[in-house]
């Protein structure tokens, strides 16, 4: 079977959006592009930390009835899955910029509707078996340990798969529907492939833990969604494998999350120091070969699949 990757109607009907797409210079494209990208960025950044701040406090009084000391709001349990969902306004946010500035409807971020349900369904079996399997290479070559978590906060498991939701959208939304259609309606998809992945990994530069291992994976991430928004036509499959990625490393196995914190966990784990280029060491998982040949791996099976008709 042939690994090949056929330009999606989603990326066709972007093509027809050219409003400030005037000039034929493909790479005074590629760099207009990048700078729209980078101030979208930027923008997303400012909003999630206002609207985080403002979701955040705001539940807390309704929660607690009344307003108490930044120092107890910041130190509530809830806080952080609240800030992980309000990536939500970051999608609502480029869903508009792609409607207002470029033209473009919010079937060419991928919001198609044809099997949507079906897509997600698939994208959450699919995140669930590729980082289920770097664990299992992580335990069988020793480099990792599982045991079960005690006094199990499953409420705010709950409140934190909610906020993974919306966060995997968010990135997915912005790396692969805007960033990666953005990118080859002038350009062809190997350079709109490399181009968001670089991006996508270049958004960890300031995590905790961040080295070459850890952006070579976050690349290779990028390259598998990207491949598989491409098959699939549609943005729904790799958000929510993104989703339940985060989910399950951080909810499920107590794995560091790209060198963020774990939040309430059903497992606990252990890593061994002395095999930290198996299981990514301060950076989590996502920093070790393990998550490397589930990466390629994916890549490689994402790349045989036939793609999706054009709905």
């Amino acid at each position: 079977m042939k690994l090949t990757l056929d330009r999606p109607q989603i990326i066709k009907e972007a093509e027809s959006s050219r409003r400030f797409l005037k000039f034929d210079n493909k790479i005074l494209c590629l760099i207009f592009e990048c700078l729209i990208f980078l101030a979208v960025t930027i923008v997303f950044q400012i909003g999630q930390t206002l609207g985080s701040n403002i979701l955040g406090i705001g539940l807390y009084v309704i929660s607690h009835g009344g307003m108490d000391s930044l120092e107890k709001i910041n130190n509530w349990e809830y806080l952080e899955p609240i800030m992980i969902a309000s990536e939500i306004f970051a999608t609502l946010a480029i869903i508009l910029f792609a409607f207002l500035w470029q033209k473009r409807k919010p079937r060419t971020l991928g919001f198609v509707k044809k099997n949507a349900f079906r897509d997600y369904a698939i994208g959450l079996g699919t995140g669930f078996v590729m980082f289920s399997t770097a664990v299992g290479i992580c335990v069988v070559t020793g480099a990792l340990s599982l045991k079960a978590a005690a006094n199990v906060n499953y409420v705010l498991i709950g409140a934190y798969a909610i906020g993974w939701f919306f966060q995997g959208m968010a990135e997915e939304v912005m790396c692969r529907g805007f960033f990666l259609v953005s990118l080859a309606r002038k350009n062809n998809l190997v350079i709109a492939i490399l181009g968001n992945s670089l991006a996508f990994a270049a958004l960890h530069l300031g995590n905790d833990g961040i080295g070459t291992l850890p952006l070579i994976n976050l690349t290779l991430f990028g390259i598998c969604a990207s491949v598989y928004f491409i098959k699939t036509g549609n943005i729904w499959l790799v958000s929510a494998m993104h989703s339940i990625w985060n989910a399950v490393q951080g909810n499920l196995y107590g794995i560091l999350v790209s060198g963020g914190s774990t939040g309430p966990t059903i497992l606990t784990s252990t890593i061994d120091q002395g095999k930290t280029l198996i299981n990514g060491g301060d950076f989590g998982l996502e920093g070790g070969l393990a998550v490397t040949a589930v990466l390629i791996i994916t890549t490689f099976i994402g790349l045989m699949i036939p793609s999706k008709k054009d709905v």
